[in-house]
């Protein structure tokens, strides 16, 4: 069967077809036009993404800029910078900062104490306040970079143990009944096995540690180091250049003297000594004039010969306080026989005047170094260096003041109060800084560290090797067991050995930083943290300081 086309029988029916036509024709157009306009939308916005992704590098690379260039020549700067603002662009114009003038180096701020917002870090702390402008290719932001500064022991970091920059740098060893009473900071070094035993209540490893090492807390359960960041840290510049390594180097430092224990010692008011000098400090008289028997009791001594009679200090005794011509007429005429005798005379003509004292220390009176120190301590002395390198301090003593002796010294005595009441009183005595120098033109020669009595004055003690690593045998003594020890111990470049058997324990209310091993070789030393308001306060302007930084955005 044929079949026959269809036929569009109605002009309407046509019609229909050509309006759909029509209508899919626009619809087209129209989606066109959107997809070009879309087009044209999404590449304005891959344009505008451009330029904020290119300001937003900008801005990072300003702040990377400002805070690199604060670390590095500001933090431990020993001064302001002069000259007005700087400004500092990266090539391509990819960032650029404006730090503005400030008025303090940061390692010398001190009119307060702030709060900040690191938590790994004290709570509070001096701030010198930078103010810094990042550019981002289009605008200004204005940011506040915090200088921040404070001795660690001060904020609870009672045990410090830097990186090591001298020579000779084995293991770190911590070694012994050791208890820390809050934190122990442990910045990058390789720490001996042997240092699993120390018990801390907190601790921080700030770096890699080698090995791995187990801490229990001073009660005795196991404990985890804390997980808190810590910012780059400073003490200033160690061996000519910016360090930010967590190096010490806070004594002898000529390219950081706002953070030098021997600059703060000129700046106290105190004596600077070479270890060959003998000297004396004393409250007695400079000397004892001639009296009206002098010329009888030189009658008497001229025929003397060594060795001197053993009933001279009796006759003497008869003649009342003698006169500095006499005794160093007799100490002219005695030999290393005679020490017991010529002791029992000096003794018991306390106190020696200083041109006496002298010769005592010098040498020159033949004593043997027990007879030689029982005449020291039983002399109104403030300090005493002998001619075998021998350093006295009596910290008790009015006129003990600060002390920088550099190289020569064997053996330094440290000598407190007798007791806990005098330990007590001594808390209001202006802060010391003793400091020693060693190893700078040949071997380091200290080698003795003796604390005898206790003591609560504010004290600071700095021990500084710039030679090969030497140790330094550290011990105490007491009429009573279990000494208290106010002070701030810094050690650079030695190793402590500390020996506390002859009083069974001994607490050192302070803190320890070093850079090297720490042995109690006997007995239990434990680092305790001062809590005395006014002691404090006292070390506060002189202990040397670390400093970090803080950015706050302030817009």
């Amino acid at each position: 069967m044929k079949l026959s086309p269809h036929r569009i029988r109605a002009a309407h029916q046509r019609g229909s077809i050509l309006v759909i036509c029509m209508v899919l024709a626009g619809l087209g157009t129209i989606g066109a036009a959107a997809f070009f306009s879309l087009m044209q939308a999404k590449t304005q916005e891959t344009a505008e993404r451009e330029v904020a992704l290119q300001r937003r590098t900008k801005l990072a690379n300003s702040r990377a800029l400002a805070k690199e260039a604060l670390l590095r020549q500001d933090l431990g700067a020993i001064a302001s910078p002069a000259g007005g603002a700087r400004t500092l662009s990266l090539a391509d114009s990819w960032g650029g900062i404006t730090i503005a003038t400030y008025p303090t180096a940061p390692l010398a701020a001190s009119s307060s104490l702030r709060l900040h917002k690191t938590g790994a870090l004290p709570l509070s702390s001096f701030t010198q306040d930078i103010s810094v402008t990042l550019g981002d290719g289009d605008a200004s932001i204005s940011f506040q970079a915090q200088a921040k500064s404070l001795h660690p022991a001060l904020g609870g970091d009672l045990l410090v143990v830097n990186r090591p920059w001298g020579t000779g740098t084995a293991p770190t060893e911590l070694a012994g009944n050791l208890h820390v009473k809050g934190r122990a900071v442990l910045y990058g070094a390789t720490y001996s096995t042997t240092t699993s035993p120390i018990r801390t209540d907190r601790v921080i490893m700030a770096n890699h540690a080698g090995p791995k090492i187990a801490l229990l807390n001073v009660a005795g359960t196991a404990i985890l180091p804390e997980n808190g960041p810590l910012p780059p840290t400073t003490t200033g510049y160690v061996a000519g250049a910016p360090n930010l390594s967590n190096q010490m180097s806070v004594f002898g430092n000529p390219n950081s003297t706002i953070n030098d224990y021997d600059e703060k010692v000129g700046i106290l008011g105190g004596l600077s000594l070479a270890g060959g000098t003998a000297e004396v400090v004393t409250s007695a008289a400079a000397t004892v004039a001639a009296g009206i028997n002098d010329a009888a009791l030189l009658a008497i001594l001229d025929p003397l010969t060594s060795p001197l009679p053993g009933s001279l200090p009796a006759t003497l005794s008869t003649q009342g306080l003698l006169s500095s011509s006499i005794l160093t007429s007799l100490i002219s005429k005695a030999t290393l026989v005679d020490s017991t005798v010529l002791t029992a005379i000096l003794i018991s003509n306390s106190p020696l005047p200083r041109d006496v004292l002298i010769q005592v220390v010098n040498g020159t009176a033949p004593l043997t170094p027990a007879h030689k120190w029982h005449i020291i301590r039983n002399n109104p002395v403030a300090f005493a260096v002998d001619n075998t390198g021998l350093l006295y301090v009596d910290l008790d003593h009015t006129q003990a003041r600060s002390l920088a002796v550099t190289e020569g010294i064997t053996s330094i005595i440290l000598r407190g109060q007798e007791t806990s009441a005098a330990a007590t009183a001594a808390a209001s005595m202006t802060p010391i800084v003793i400091g020693y120098q060693d190893g700078i033109s040949s071997a380091p020669t200290l080698t003795s560290l003796q604390l005898e009595g206790e003591n609560g004055r504010p004290l600071i003690l700095a021990l500084s090797n710039k030679g090969s690593a030497g140790t330094v045998t550290t011990t105490f003594t007491h009429t009573s067991g279990f000494p208290t020890w106010r002070g701030l111990l810094e050690v650079e470049n030695y190793v402590l050995a500390v020996n506390t058997s002859a009083v069974s324990a001994a607490t050192l209310v302070g803190g320890i930083r070093t850079d090297r091993s720490l042995n109690i070789t006997a007995g239990t030393l434990t680092l305790d943290r001062e809590t005395d308001a006014a002691t404090i306060s006292a070390l506060q302007g002189v202990a040397c300081r670390n400093a970090w930084l803080e950015m706050v955005n302030v817009n």
